[in-house]
């Protein structure tokens, strides 16, 4: 698993709270988990969701994040679109051209932004593990506000959504989002369904809609740290992997020790990318 006991997460965009409970259980009370939800609504469903599931070490903030301390801004919902789906223009200003996800508003709404550094001093809190941000497209100003958070936190994993319409709608790009996670080291990868294995390829990450940033990828092998302690576990000379999938983890093999690795899978794909990986 990648979130484990003991870890500290932000939850940027909670909403009703889904993944806070999910991680809250999985941290333990050593752990803590920051649920951040602007809408005053949905911030009320959350809290009766903590209440619900008795989550003690969750910590919810009826607060927008951004890169701004104390701006009013205004959270918008569209026509057609449903709670989740809120969002906000910086500043207030909309894009000088028009996009397809943005509609008639149905519903505005007021909020104050924070940023996740100035809440962390708050909090005294400097330790985080784990960011995930669903924000419409506003993460590009919640990770420049979180810019100490990224400093102290060099093993720091974040998962994020982060589409070309989504930055646009909020006046930036996914570029913007990439170089500002590279400037501080962070790797960036997305999951390929269809070859079952982590991609760090240009175009793939643009397209993915979800992104993963971490300093290593090993981070997100959740496998690949079992399989390690297997090959070094046992004095095998010839290894069968059933559902070898993309190959992840098979870079732990000590060549010098181990004579032959059969692959198995039922998927082709699978296996060319797997003999890419691995064909030197």
């Amino acid at each position: 698993k990648i979130i484990k006991s003991g870890m500290n997460i932000i939850d940027a965009g909670a909403n009703i709270g889904l993944y806070s409970l999910i991680a809250s259980k999985i941290v333990g009370q050593k752990g803590k988990v920051l649920s951040f939800e602007p809408s005053k609504e949905t911030f009320l469903r959350l809290l009766d969701n903590i209440k619900l599931n008795n989550s003690k070490n969750l910590i919810p903030l009826n607060i927008g994040l951004g890169d701004k301390i104390n701006q009013t801004l205004m959270l918008r919902q569209d026509i057609g679109c449903g709670d989740a789906e809120r969002y906000l223009f910086p500043d207030n200003r909309m894009p000088k051209y028009k996009l397809k996800n943005i509609n008639t508003t149905i519903r505005e709404e007021k909020i104050l932004t924070n940023t996740i550094d100035n809440c962390l001093k708050s909090l005294k809190i400097q330790k985080i593990d784990f960011l995930k941000t669903d924000t419409e497209g506003f993460e590009y100003y919640i990770l420049n506000g979180a810019k100490n958070m990224l400093k102290n936190n060099p093993e720091i994993i974040i998962i994020m959504e982060c589409t070309e319409l989504g930055n646009a709608r909020a006046s930036t790009t996914q570029k913007k989002v990439f170089k500002l996670l590279k400037y501080f080291e962070l790797n960036i990868f997305y999951w390929n369904q269809k070859l079952n294995a982590w991609h760090d390829d240009k175009i793939g990450i643009l397209k993915a809609g979800n992104i993963w940033a971490c300093k290593n990828i090993s981070q997100l092998q959740t496998l690949n740290s079992i399989m390690k302690k297997q090959f070094n576990s046992y004095p095998i000379k010839t290894i069968a992997i059933l559902g070898v999938a993309g190959g992840n983890g098979l870079e732990h093999i000590d060549t010098s020790k181990i004579d032959k690795v059969y692959g198995i899978d039922i998927n082709e794909d699978y296996l060319h990318t797997c003999k890419e990986r691995y064909k030197n």
